[in-house]
C-alpha cells in the first residue's frame, strides 16, 4: 500500500493528518496517569527528577487501522485537569491554547528507525521486531518554556516523512 506521508514543516496534528491523508481519524487512550518523572523525562520538560508529570498514552488510527503508538509527558502541577479533557477527539495543542492559554511556537523533533518491542507491535498489529520510525518531540512556547514531550513509534511500513528545504 501507499505510504502515508507526514510533512515536517509544521506543529503535527494527527487528526488533521489523518483527514488530509482521506482516513477518519481515531484515538484510543491507552492510559493516563500521574507519575513522578525519571531523569530522562526531567531533562526534557526542564524539571527536576521526581516532579509530578502528566503521562498519556494512546493509540492513533487511521479507518481503524493503528498507526502510530504515542506518549505525552507534561507537568503536571502546569495543567491541572488534563486528564479530564478529551484526549480521544480533541488535539492536544488545541485543548492548551483554548482551555490553558497557551500557544506552542517552537518544537525539537529527532526521528531514528527502532525495532519494535512485543508490546508495541501487539498494539500497532504488526510483527515482533518491525521496523518503526521513532520520533521524540519537544514542544515549547515563544518565552522557551517547554510544554511537553512526546515520544511516537509510527509503522514503517505505513508512514514516511518528507522535509522541504529551501535555499538562502
Amino acid at each position: 500500500r501507499q505510504k502515508l506521508e507526514q510533512k515536517l514543516n509544521r506543529f503535527f496534528s494527527f487528526t488533521r493528518w489523518a483527514v488530509q491523508n482521506g482516513l477518519k481519524p481515531a484515538s484510543r487512550i491507552l492510559r493516563v496517569e500521574t507519575m513522578n518523572c525519571d531523569s530522562h523525562i526531567a531533562g526534557h520538560l526542564d524539571l527536576k527528577e521526581g516532579d509530578q508529570v502528566t503521562r498519556i498514552e494512546r493509540l492513533r488510527l487511521g479507518d481503524s487501522e493503528p498507526l502510530m503508538l504515542e506518549v505525552i509527558w507534561i507537568c503536571a502541577d502546569s495543567y491541572p485537569d488534563l486528564h479530564l479533557k478529551d484526549l480521544s477527539n480533541i488535539p492536544l495543542n488545541d485543548i492548551l491554547a483554548n482551555d490553558y492559554h497557551v500557544l506552542l511556537t517552537k518544537a525539537v523533533e529527532s526521528i531514528e528507525p527502532k525495532m519494535s518491542d512485543e508490546y508495541v507491535s501487539h498494539l500497532l498489529g504488526i510483527h515482533k521486531e518491525a521496523l518503526l520510525l521513532y520520533v521524540e518531540h519537544t514542544a515549547f512556547t515563544t518565552s522557551g518554556r517547554t510544554v511537553y514531550f512526546v515520544t511516537s513509534f509510527y509503522r514503517g511500513d505505513r508512514v514516511k516523512f518528507t522535509i522541504e528545504l529551501s535555499g538562502r
